[in-house]
């Protein structure tokens, strides 16, 4: 009760604050000359920005009105700048974005920078809070310009961070450190403490989304020391929550219930309703991750009462779709749907698509578990679109532009391929003419006899050899076509494709699942000249390639740094388990040798499983061969909770190759979506490549 009591009466105090300004800026009004009135009228519209949107606009639209009766073009652009505020904290950004480009007009002309600098930076955050990611750094990077000049820090300090969160949502996270590195040092030259423990806040995010977790752990502790020895709840609050979460990354559940719960207390203490929920929250994520399930729900169900209260609706639709998953894992079918279904209409409604990719895939693993294979192999097809169209829209500018290299060669190689089937076409043209010219050389050579006999037979024989050479172009280029058909597909399944114009999605009972990706990928990434990148992962999925086809296997796909591979579809194969391991290992062996040889050093995980999986063709203009099912999340969950350089096996795998291989038993391991799991490392040592 004291701390609410203190909390009120500082808002009392403000508001008293402002009050009382407000009375004097009144007052001067009755005594002043009219011309001068809508500089006052423009202080009033100030002084209301934070207590009463609604009622600071309308004296902004009274400084506007006095202002343009006396001409004063200064007073016109502060008028205006206020009235796109006034409908920013309203939530118009349409009107805030008219009324800030009137106001970068008024305030251009008179070279009034400050001013000019302010409306930018106002404007960055709109395009910023609507995903315009480029318009916001065009907005940013002017505000910046206007800045150079030191006399206003404070701002400057605030556009940094701003730009280091449009680089952090673009996942550039290099980037998005260089910016928030800036804003510290300047909250560090003016003794801002507040703004220290932000920057910090900021910086231990940053380090959590490159995980690494032992800087990021220390960022987050030296916030917390700075908010609490300035008792600033709201801080020392989002502080615990940030250390929570990543104690939860790292397994350590206890120590993340223990943040979150303090952080709890402050929220509810200090009554941020928002910050409230997202605690609430990420309760229930430990307790869904340590399957808890009745305690996952609870805390998620609180949660969602409270962002219901705000209309948060983003957040309403990810707790509904957390919620839809704690039922399915309770096998609860109908509740479970009616929650993914609620949460998918809002999704929609607001565009959340990272929300909605991950209710397609929920809802696939729904589907697939009442064993309709059809609606599950359908979703599975949307999440898989949209999740590619998410992650193309959200790559680093390096990844964007490796990636525009790669579908740039594509495209030449799609290219080239189109020419080749043009000029097939222009032989085929060529062969008629051929004919044609043939007969018209028969019947001129009824005036020449002799002569155009002898010509004839020449004229037709070249012609015959152009024609098998056609027929053999011909012939040459339909075996390309089969042979980058039966790159992206299997045999079967692309004869069928070919003979039917279609395939028909399988269920195969008895396979074994590859999954790896790189250690540090992202880190190193933005290390390397895209070039030098793209020809690294070109040269090791070559040799991975290799390997899988050597061993009767399938190679799936490439997501990023990611690999998949899998045996024992489309056709049975009962050495599934064992033909997939001894990949695994030569795979291992590989990339231990070319890190002897090159500068490029690359560590993989590697996770393998066994089971049943759904497997078919998606798309209709470009082909891929995909597999999906739990048995895939599974062989997932085992990659991510293996260790660099390891092979991690699930306990269906162990139990087919106990006998044939060297294995080293782990302790039983907490994995996300799954409980507890039994987990094997393969002995690499052991077997010689």
């Amino acid at each position: 009760m004291k701390r609410i009591f203190i909390i009120l009466l500082l808002m009392t105090a403000s508001l008293f604050a402002a009050e009382k300004e407000i009375a004097e800026f009144q007052k001067k009004l009755t005594e002043i000359d009219k011309k001068e009135r809508a500089y006052y009228l423009n202080k009033i519209s100030i002084e209301y920005r934070s207590i009463d949107p609604q009622k600071s606009m309308e004296f902004a639209e009274k400084a506007l009105f006095n202002a343009k009766l006396f001409d004063n073009i200064l007073e016109m652009g502060n008028a205006h700048h206020n009235i796109g505020v006034a409908f920013h904290h309203l939530g118009d950004y349409e009107n805030a974005l008219i009324n800030y480009d009137q106001a970068i007009n008024y305030r251009n002309s008179v070279g009034d920078k400050k001013g000019l600098a302010n409306s930018f930076f106002n404007k960055g955050l709109i395009e910023k809070n609507l995903g315009n990611h480029q318009y916001a750094l065009n907005f940013f990077n002017r505000t910046l310009t206007l800045l150079q000049n030191g006399d206003n820090n404070q701002l400057l300090a605030k556009t940094y961070e701003k730009i280091s969160d449009v680089y952090r949502n673009l996942s550039n996270y290099e980037k998005a450190l260089e910016y928030d590195l800036s804003a510290l040092k300047l909250h560090e030259e003016s003794d801002n403490e507040i703004g220290i423990a932000d920057a910090m806040m900021n910086i231990g995010s940053i380090y959590f989304q490159l995980e690494s977790y032992e800087t990021a752990l220390q960022y987050f502790q030296n916030s917390l020391k700075i908010c609490q020895e300035l008792d600033q709840k709201k801080g020392i609050a989002s502080s615990l929550n940030g250390l929570g979460t990543i104690y939860g990354v790292l397994k350590k559940y206890d120590k993340a219930l223990e943040h979150f719960q303090q952080s709890l207390r402050i929220r509810r203490d200090i009554e941020d309703k928002k910050g409230t929920a997202d605690v609430l929250n990420n309760l229930g994520s430990i307790y869904w991750e340590t399957n808890k399930l009745n305690s996952a729900l609870r805390y998620y169900k609180l949660a969602l009462n409270i962002y219901t209260e705000i209309n948060d609706n983003y957040r309403i639709a990810k707790i509904n779709y957390n919620i839809g998953n704690v039922y399915l894992k309770q096998k609860t079918f109908p509740t479970a749907y009616n929650y993914f279904q609620t949460a998918k209409k809002l999704a929609k409604t607001i565009n959340a698509r990272d929300i909605l990719a991950d209710i397609y895939h929920s809802l696939s693993d729904y589907y697939s578990q009442k064993k309709d294979y059809q609606n599950s192999f359908n979703y599975y097809q949307k999440y898989a679109t949209l999740k590619d169209s998410i992650l193309n829209e959200t790559k680093s500018e390096q990844i964007a532009e490796m990636q525009t290299k790669y579908e740039t060669e594509k495209k030449e190689k799609e290219i080239q391929i189109l020419k080749k089937d043009q000029t097939i076409q222009e032989l085929q043209i060529k062969r008629q003419t051929l004919q044609r010219n043939s007969l018209i050389a028969v019947l001129l050579s009824l005036t020449v006899l002799a002569f155009v006999i002898f010509n004839r037979y020449k004229f037709e024989k070249k012609a015959h050899q152009k024609l098998e050479e056609a027929n053999k172009l011909i012939k040459k280029e339909k075996e390309t076509s089969d042979k980058l058909l039966l790159n992206i597909l299997p045999e079967r399944v692309a004869k069928e494709l070919k003979e039917k114009g279609k395939t028909t999605p399988e269920s195969y009972d008895n396979v074994t699942i590859l999954f790896s990706d790189f250690v540090n990928f992202t880190k190193k990434s933005s290390l390397l000249e895209p070039n030098i990148l793209i020809n690294e992962l070109n040269d090791i999925f070559t040799g991975f390639d290799d390997i899988i086809e050597k061993n009767h296997c399938e190679r799936i796909k490439t997501i990023g740094d990611a690999y998949l591979a899998v045996c024992g579809l489309p056709e049975p194969n009962q050495d599934h388990a064992e033909n997939i391991m001894r990949s695994a290992l030569e795979i291992m062996h590989y990339l231990k040798r070319r890190n002897s040889r090159t500068n490029n050093k690359w560590q993989i995980r590697i996770g393998i499983h066994s089971g049943s999986v759904v497997g078919g063709v998606v798309g209709v203009k470009k082909y891929i061969f995909d597999i999906f099912g739990d048995a895939l999340n599974t062989a997932s969950r085992m990659e991510s909770n293996s260790e660099k350089m390891k092979i991690n096996v699930s306990e269906t795998t162990y139990n087919l190759l106990s006998d044939k291989f060297i294995f080293i038993k782990r302790k039983p391991w907490q994995v996300k979506g799954k409980g507890k799991m039994n987990m094997y490392f393969v002995d690499i040592d052991s077997y010689e490549n």
